[in-house]
């Protein structure tokens, strides 16, 4: 189980009032004068987490404030690309996987060796799923990858491998 930042999953949907709770702490902490540029980026992140759930959609204006407040910091860029990510894959938007990809190839130089295989293990199976462009409800880490291992194991099944003898040339 990934421990690092870069490994984390950020997108485990929040009620309502909890995504308040933490939207209102992190508009506090950003006026109390925690004004500093890490302060700043950590702020940013935790408003598009937050206000993702509480406007029921992942907006795109959060993700350009996150990435705007972290653009010359890697590990800050991609932590922005992968919390997007993530957070329209919990939605099973289409686009996901193109911030999850952007956000690893900056990350991965940065990575524990266990949060990177850890990661590339948990994208190859959530690849499985089907996006599209009208919003799902929210789904947890846990239920998409349930979701995903589902998908593959009936792949697996509607898709037996037969076995072949490359000497066998009449078929």
């Amino acid at each position: 189980m990934p421990v690092g930042w870069l490994g984390m999953w950020y997108a485990e949907p929040l009620t309502p009032q909890r995504a308040r709770g933490v939207l209102d702490d992190t508009h506090r902490a950003m006026h109390r004068g925690q004004r500093s540029g890490r302060h700043i980026i950590i702020g940013r992140l935790r408003i598009m987490v937050a206000r993702s759930w509480l406007d029921g959609a992942v907006q795109r204006y959060d993700y350009e404030m996150a990435v705007r407040a972290g653009f010359s910091n890697r590990r800050a860029r991609a932590l922005a690309d992968i919390i997007y990510g993530q957070l329209l894959l919990s939605r099973k938007l289409a686009g996901a996987f193109d911030h999850l990809d952007a956000g690893f190839l900056r990350a991965a130089p940065l990575m524990t060796a266990g949060d990177y295989l850890e990661v590339r293990r948990r994208h190859a199976l959530l690849r499985r799923l089907e996006l599209g462009s009208v919003p799902g409800l929210p789904h947890s880490l846990d239920s998409l990858l349930v979701e995903a291992a589902v998908i593959a194991r009936l792949e697996g099944r509607l898709m037996p491998q037969i076995a072949h003898d490359p000497s066998d040339t009449s078929g």
